[in-house]
């Protein structure tokens, strides 16, 4: 019996006979990855320079605390009513029930907070970038650059927007501020459901000590503060710095792969060496999956309200939802705990259950849950706000660690229905089957191990440098 004359064995295929090539080293992307840290960090000192120069950037307001403290500045704080017509938004609606089966009170069309200080009118002229200041006791108000422009009602007064703060001001980014006066009491009051609170002009430096400790009777305190949003150069600079980071990092990873291939291991070596043998499959799942994630961050940057609710919503995860282990975990201090909640997730959860386990049918499917992952995070990764420059100076290179597993894994998924398929019509089942099987689990366990070194960098970079 003869075999096709187009027959390729699996040997061949993956032992390819080439001439030796000159070996690429690690010079180049290491330098592009340290240039896009450097970027990153040069921004965030010109963004501390400007911060600094911000009236009430490190304001904090307790909309629902009276502390009695050095500098504390009473305040009424109660939501905006209705607004003309009403929402009447089904998509709104319709995502309003899916997120309600979660239990974590969010809402997607969340009514602006209206905030009244007690302070002269005069002593907030600082804090408009544009329009004027209300009049005392007239039913006007400011409006932080997130908040919608339309006027609302309290009580069945309209209130309308005379004036927008300036980015800067921390506590307010959708909020609405006017100075307590007698002629707005009726509105600000605990008849009226209004709440009374606190706002400290230096709160952000002297959290530690407005917040009840552990075990205190009243319990965590809700905040408003600290998320005040960069310019936008500085925003755009920090995206520069990552996408360079990226870059780097993938040239190195892709690399180190070519330089582990030359070695003999049963377990890695099909993976590694079909990461050469089909580099133009790896480069385009590099550009699908980067693509979208910048895409996603460069969405998330020119659509800052909804950033700042995705971002919010996120939070609620790690805090009260499905991820909260994970909050839970970097809320202890321990690096370790903090290290296996991570990979528990990126690996077990998302890796080997949402990405390989979804695929082996064989169809790619984890590649579009894995872009969709990516949309999401780059969306929610954006450099909007105040710190997140300084931040992402050392979390690029988690974020590295991470996208580059989910990457090979994607390629991975991919791999596997089209070498199955040639298995099929070439007449080399069974070889090129369990060869393919080697590939995967090959995958997986290269994954694994980027993964947990991932894990680790965070925990250790996010527990010791931000203070969890």
């Amino acid at each position: 019996m003869s075999l096709p004359e187009d027959f390729e064995s699996p040997e061949i295929e993956i032992y390819p006979a080439e001439p030796p090539r000159p070996r690429r080293g690690f010079s180049m992307p290491l330098a592009i990855l340290l240039a896009g840290v450097a970027i990153l960090a040069c921004v965030a000192v010109f963004e501390e320079r400007w911060a600094s120069e911000q009236p009430w950037f490190d304001a904090l307001l307790l909309p629902d605390a009276v502390i009695d403290a050095e500098g504390r500045v009473p305040v009424w704080v109660r939501e905006s009513e209705c607004r003309g017509g009403g929402t009447g938004n089904v998509l709104i609606e319709t995502l309003q029930a899916e997120l309600d089966r979660d239990h974590l009170g969010f809402q997607v069309d969340k009514p602006e907070p209206v905030v009244a200080v007690e302070l002269p009118v005069e002593d907030l002229a600082p804090l408009i970038d544009s329009g004027r200041l209300p009049q005392p006791g007239k039913p006007e108000v400011l409006a932080g650059e997130l908040a919608r422009e339309t006027p609302f009602q309290l009580d069945g007064q309209w209130f309308t927007i005379v004036g927008r703060l300036k980015q800067g001001v921390s506590g307010f980014p959708a909020a609405y501020l006017l100075p307590f006066d007698p002629g707005v009491e009726g509105h600000f009051n605990a008849a009226a459901g209004a709440k009374r609170g606190s706002l400290f002009l230096d709160g952000m430096t002297r959290m530690e000590d407005l917040m009840p400790k552990d075990g205190a009777k009243d319990g965590a305190r809700a905040v408003m503060g600290g998320q005040t949003r960069a310019k936008s150069i500085h925003g755009w600079g920090a995206v520069a710095g990552l996408l360079l980071v990226a870059l780097g990092g993938a040239i190195a990873y892709v690399r180190f792969f070519h330089r582990l291939a030359e070695l003999p291991s049963p377990l890695l070596g099909p993976v590694l060496r079909e990461t050469v043998r089909r580099q133009g499959l790896m480069l385009g799942m590099h550009l699908l999956l980067y693509g979208i994630f910048f895409g996603a961050m460069s969405a998330g940057m020119l659509l800052p309200y909804w950033n700042y609710r995705i971002t919010e919503y996120m939070g609620l995860l790690f805090t009260k939802g499905e991820l909260s282990y994970i909050g839970q975990a970097y809320a202890s201090g321990d690096i370790l705990q903090a290290t296996a909640a991570t990979f528990i997730n990126n690996y077990v959860v998302q890796t080997l259950g949402l990405t390989f386990a979804i695929s082996i049918i064989p169809l790619a499917l984890g590649v579009l849950k894995t872009a969709l992952s990516f949309a999401v995070v780059g969306f929610g990764m954006a450099p909007l706000w105040s710190g997140a420059a300084s931040g992402y100076a050392y979390h690029s290179i988690t974020m590295v660690l991470e996208l580059e597993a989910y990457i090979l894994a994607c390629f991975v998924v991919v791999v596997w229905p089209i070498r199955l398929w040639r298995a099929v019509t070439r007449g080399s089942f069974p070889a090129e089957f369990f060869l393919n099987l080697r590939i995967v689990l090959g995958g997986a366990l290269l994954a694994g191990g980027m993964l947990a070194v991932a894990a680790l960098y965070e925990a250790t970079t996010l527990i010791l440098l931000r203070g969890f």
